[in-house]
């Protein structure tokens, strides 16, 4: 953090695969509490006497509040001749404020919500540059310093005290509210935010919200959220929807799984566009489900348990989106009402459709009101 090279702070690189669904050993990684920093952030000359009387004064809570790193920081940016990179000064304060006018302008959608992300923004950059202000004027003239302001700001940039040469453990990101910063981590994927927990306790936290998981999970497999009863075809996993970080848990399994846009038809009619998840048997290639299926035959569900191979893959169909909802159930309703399996044909595949029967329930245990269905070869016979 704040451009340390320590390898105890450095983000791992952590594949999907090996995410798990807690962080042990979190704390062995981490140098620092975020939460909660320690007061003596850098060292060198921030290591004094002097600083450590400072730190026993009433005026060292204030810039423990405001994750400064040394009291000289606040000296830096108020010499003789104020810079205009400084945060403390008009021309960088109206920079910002332009830069902000000029964002929400652009994006004509942005003015017909709530104005909270430009309270938010203000609050900020207010914190961020009342963070720089001198707060005691009388305290430790630092001889030369503010022919060197410019430098000193670069040094800020790159997260180093040029006081002392140590490292801010914090910066702007961390003045943000915790909202704000689930905000910008519900913005990742499940890889870049499992890295992301790895980097501090706070940022562990923060991304451990179920909510940021849930929102990923959905992404994937949307009606996860509604259907409890599709959670039980993940083999081997006795997965509770009302327990703590289940959609955290749920979604290296999600992340893995191969799924596939389909266009479902019967002969000569469309009914509406699928999303087809694999969740067991064979494994399915990229093209061994076609973009468009029509269902030209049904039978009964009866036979199922003699059509149905053992290891023939085994999926889950959703409606791709709520516009396909009515064309998906009204499908499932026609099957259901004439007892029928659907069955679409390519090639030497067999597509079976398989609405909720005894079948599903016994043999695929499930209970819902979903579409599974079947993908194998050459079988049944079309005799």
């Amino acid at each position: 953090m704040g451009g340390s090279t320590n390898p105890a702070t450095s983000v791992e690189n952590s594949p999907i695969d090996e995410m798990t669904n807690d962080v042990e050993g979190v704390e062995e990684r981490e140098t620092m509490d975020v939460e909660n920093p320690p007061i003596v952030l850098c060292s060198g000359l921030c290591k004094s006497n002097i600083y450590r009387s400072w730190m026993n004064n009433s005026e060292s809570e204030h810039w423990r509040n405001t994750n400064i790193c040394c009291p000289r920081r606040g000296r830096l940016f108020h010499g003789s001749s104020m810079t205009e990179e400084s945060p403390d000064s008009v021309p960088y304060l109206l920079s910002e404020l332009r830069s902000l006018i000029s964002y929400v302008s652009g994006k004509p959608v942005l003015c017909k919500g709530s104005a909270s992300f430009i309270r938010d923004r203000l609050r900020t950059l207010i914190a961020f540059s009342s963070s720089f202000v001198e707060r005691d004027n009388s305290f430790m003239d630092f001889n030369g310093l503010s022919n060197y302001t410019h430098e000193a700001y670069e040094c800020f940039q790159r997260g180093i005290c040029p006081c002392c040469g140590g490292y801010f453990t914090l910066g702007p990101f961390n003045l943000l509210p915790d909202e704000i910063l689930k905000q910008i981590l519900s913005c990742l994927d499940g890889p870049d935010l499992a890295r992301a927990r790895k980097v501090c306790r706070k940022w562990n936290n923060l991304g451990s919200d179920d909510n940021l998981w849930k929102e990923l999970c959905l992404r994937k497999w949307r009606t996860l959220e509604k259907d409890v009863h599709a959670w039980k075809l993940f083999q081997g996993n006795d997965w509770r929807l009302v327990e703590s970080f289940c959609w955290q848990r749920l979604y290296p399994f999600l992340y893995h799984q191969k799924s596939f846009r389909c266009r479902l038809q019967k002969t000569g009619r469309f009914i509406c566009y699928l999303v087809a998840h694999q969740y067991d048997g064979t494994p399915l290639g990229s093209s061994d489900l076609p973009q468009t299926l029509i269902v030209e035959r049904r039978f009964n569900v009866s036979h199922l348990e003699n059509f149905v191979l053992q290891d023939a893959a085994r999926v889950y169909f959703e409606p791709e989106t709520e516009m396909d909802s009515d064309g998906y159930y009204a499908f499932i309703d026609y099957l259901v009402h004439r007892n029928r399996a659907g069955l679409a044909l390519e090639g030497d595949r067999r597509i079976i459709f398989i609405p909720p029967c005894d079948y599903s329930r016994n043999v695929l245990g499930y209970d819902g009101n979903g579409l599974l269905g079947i993908v194998q070869h050459s079988y049944p016979p079309l005799s």
